[in-house]
């Protein structure tokens, strides 16, 4: 990749990063890796691509997301790319962690409302500005379907992922998904596998309670090792003017083969920080 086209891919991941978003006051269910029985994720389209998704974007989509768990993987995307936090994703699973101790091996798990103020200060520092922050805090008011997960050492949060419903306008129809956005590690944890440890876990969730489809807007370098491909691939594009290979998708199985062609959308909480 030359230069500027790198430089261009830093830009849009800084830019994007300050649409990191957080987790609901709640808990999430035991029920997120329960398989719902009947999934709706299509919806016609009326009135206009613009007024349904324009409405849509201000309310819960008809996929059950909180039978599961807006791309934007944050949490100090630059520098997990840039220092080389490009770690094995299994270790905190396996116990073969090249970094960490088996008594600190991260603990991944659904946010709690004891986590907000933590996640809050996670994500200021791995980002080393508020507005992702601030984001998070205003997703967390708005936005009634999105679902966050921590990383626990010794008892403290030291990381942090967001899944937020994503809508993809269609042909005639509109589909709904989840975007990924934003996984943030503290400083001084970094470079030990704990952002993919959550991107890890979160996937997971998400494919077990059959979301059709995830989006990232990210470095292109990446998120392949997750499963991720570029949209573009289907003539998807992402709400934003965007480098064409920062913007990936993810599905459970293998793509739909009438898949060709759409807009993805962001929650609306999304525009103001990008």
């Amino acid at each position: 990749m030359d230069r500027s086209r790198h430089r261009l891919l830093r830009a849009t991941s800084r830019k994007i990063g300050c649409c990191q978003i957080q987790a609901n006051q709640t808990p999430l269910r035991n029920s997120l890796v329960a398989r719902p029985a009947a999934l709706n994720t299509t919806k016609s389209r009326s009135n206009g691509a613009g007024s349904v998704v324009s409405g849509l974007r201000d309310a819960s989509p008809q996929f059950p997301v909180s039978a599961l768990l807006d791309s934007h993987f944050r949490g100090n995307h630059d520098t997990m790319i840039d220092q080389g936090l490009l770690c094995p994703l299994s270790f905190h699973l396996n116990g073969n962690s090249p970094t960490m101790s088996d008594t600190s091996l991260p603990q991944i798990r659904p946010e709690q409302a004891s986590d907000i103020a933590a996640i809050h200060q996670v994500n200021e520092l791995a980002f080393g500005q508020a507005i992702e922050a601030d984001l998070v805090d205003e997703l967390r008011r708005e936005c009634p379907e999105f679902h966050s997960w921590v990383a626990v050492v010794d008892e403290r949060v030291v990381g942090h992922i967001l899944f937020t419903p994503a809508i993809l306008e269609t042909g005639d129809q509109v589909l709904y998904g989840m975007a990924l956005a934003p996984v943030a590690v503290l400083p001084e944890f970094q470079k030990q596998g704990i952002g993919a440890a959550l991107i890890e876990a979160g996937i997971a969730h998400l494919d077990a309670a059959a979301c059709p489809f995830l989006i990232v807007l990210g470095h292109p370098a990446y998120y392949p090792r997750f499963g991720f491909i570029p949209a573009d691939e289907f003539e998807i594009r992402c709400q934003w003017e965007v480098p064409e290979e920062a913007f990936m998708m993810r599905f459970p199985g293998v793509p739909p083969a009438n898949l060709r062609g759409g807009v993805a959308f962001y929650r609306k909480e999304f525009d103001t920080a990008v």
